[in-house]
């Protein structure tokens, strides 16, 4: 996979969910904080690894900013939310994000 795609290493994962759970692993430890949607399955798997996850809704920037503080690793949306099938407001969302992780 990673020749294909012109990179240098390559993880392949059996789910969505597998994926998802790796990667935030990969960038958060015991007491961070994720911020995701609302309802979202991979709350009890991170939880065993201590990982806080603050579920916000995706359609409104503000909720988002404000679950976002120092212990926040990662924000993870979704492009149509399975909660309720609303599009997020990725454009809105995204200055958030590089607001507060200083991008």
């Amino acid at each position: 996979m990673a020749v294909l795609e012109g990179g240098r290493v390559a993880v392949a994962a059996a789910t969505g969910q597998s994926a998802q759970t790796m990667t935030i692993l990969a960038l958060a430890s015991s007491g961070d904080n994720i911020v995701m949607p609302k309802s979202h399955e991979v709350r009890s798997i991170l939880g065993h690894f201590g990982v806080n996850v603050k579920f916000v809704s995706t359609t409104d920037p503000i909720e988002f900013a404000a679950a976002i503080d120092s212990n926040t690793k990662a924000v993870y949306i979704e492009s149509i939310s399975r909660e309720d099938f609303g599009i997020p407001a990725i454009k809105d969302l995204a200055e958030v994000a590089a607001y507060h992780f200083d991008l």
